[in-house]
């Protein structure tokens, strides 16, 4: 009876202690975990932004509209021999990239036979003349005869005119006009022999040597002129505005800074709006002007022409000089963003997105008119997310953290 009461005893033991121990681990522990110290919960501070920024000043600013095209001469003409002959003589700069003064002499024909019809017309010429007087002669002496006939009234006027050798006269006198002609043509002819620069030139092409045989409108030489190139180039309508383009003679149009694209030397020549060609671009229907370029090769400067002078054919960039706009506020073409608006950093460091009124803008520049004080700072950085009111730090400017705001607790 007894053993069976101890192992009754025993057996409730076993069970009791791992119970009595659990029980007792989850006491200390609920103790400590209502007994211990709280931690303080902090909320994170707000996220700022870096951005760069420009601070805006009102300022003037001319518009300066951005074009290309290609160097051509002002006047360039295919120089034809208006007589045949043999090329007895040419000129030393009558070679390709020489340079002619008008008037010059590019080559010479052989004049003899020139000479020598310019001598038989002026014998023509002569014995008309004389023929010219022996009949004036005659008609003084006809003049006394009819006097002396004394019949005049029963003349009709053909006799009359005939009696007075009237027709002979006239035919005298178109013989000398027209012996007068045939040497003004021989004269002509001979002069046609001395082939002369138009006007001052480059020679682009040569085409015939000394001792060669031409003909008559035998292509000599292609020359094109060294007063002025000029320049090409399409722009929007839109900018025609912005110019001075010359309608009347002597009036002057917008300056032109022209720079050639392969040039590495940032040469720079000066030039103007010439014209405005009335019709649009068929491709791109953009206006065209012509942008004339004085003395493109030095010739008339102090220093000679080099090879840094303009090429005709050059490819080049024309910066065109149009209005100054006064009291705008200018700034880079990367703060100008969607539909005319902007990125301020206001005064309390958070993003404002206004819309401007955009006076010019080109690819670098834009010119606003109004929705900008002066001293505002505009952003320049993009911003993956631009949300208006979002905080901001200007790079370079100490960061701003705001406060720590959270719940602090008691142990």
């Amino acid at each position: 009876m007894m053993s069976s009461k101890v192992h009754l005893i025993k057996a409730m033991l076993r069970f009791l202690i791992p119970v009595i121990i659990i029980g007792v681990g989850v006491f200390l522990a609920r103790t400590l975990i209502h007994t211990g110290p709280k931690a303080e919960r902090r909320s994170p501070p707000p996220q700022q932004a870096l951005v760069e920024v420009i601070t805006a000043h009102p300022t003037n600013v001319t518009v300066v509209i951005r074009a290309t095209g290609t160097v051509v001469p002002s006047h360039q003409v295919r120089l034809r021999s208006q007589v045949a002959g043999q090329i007895l003589e040419t000129s030393d700069a009558y070679q390709e990239g020489g340079f002619l003064t008008q008037g010059e002499m590019i080559l010479t024909i052989d004049p003899a036979d020139y000479q020598l019809a310019v001598a038989r017309a002026q014998a023509t010429l002569t014995e008309a003349e004389f023929q010219l007087k022996v009949e004036q002669g005659r008609q003084d002496v006809a003049r006394r005869e009819w006097e002396l006939i004394g019949d005049a009234d029963q003349s009709s006027p053909l006799q009359r005119e005939l009696a007075l050798r009237k027709p002979h006269l006239e035919a005298a006198q178109a013989a000398v006009q027209a012996a007068r002609a045939s040497l003004d043509q021989a004269e002509l002819q001979l002069a046609r022999t001395t082939i002369t620069a138009p006007f001052d030139a480059t020679v682009v092409k040569r085409m015939v040597d000394r001792g060669a045989y031409v003909s008559s409108q035998d292509t000599l030489a292609e020359v094109a002129a060294t007063e002025a190139f000029w320049v090409e180039v399409a722009v929007p309508v839109r900018d025609l505005a912005r110019l001075s383009i010359p309608v009347k003679p002597g009036e002057t149009g917008s300056a032109a800074l022209i720079r050639n694209a392969a040039d590495s030397s940032d040469r720079v020549w000066t030039g103007s709006v010439l014209r405005l060609i009335r019709e649009l671009d068929t491709q791109s229907r953009l206006a065209r002007l012509v942008v004339a370029i004085p003395d493109p090769l030095d010739l008339k400067s102090q220093s000679s022409a080099s090879a840094t002078s303009l090429l005709l054919g050059s490819f080049v960039r024309v910066d065109l000089l149009g209005t100054t706009l006064e009291d705008v506020v200018v700034l880079p073409r990367v703060a100008l963003r969607d539909q005319d608006s902007v990125w301020i950093m206001t005064g309390e460091n958070t993003l404002e997105v206004r819309p401007v009124v955009v006076d010019w803008k080109d690819e670098t520049r834009a010119a606003i008119r109004s929705g900008i004080a002066p001293g505002e700072q505009v952003i320049l950085s993009n911003l993956g997310t631009p949300v208006p009111g979002m905080n901001l730090v200007a790079a370079g400017k100490p960061e701003k953290t705001a406060p720590p705001q959270g719940v602090s607790g008691s142990p």
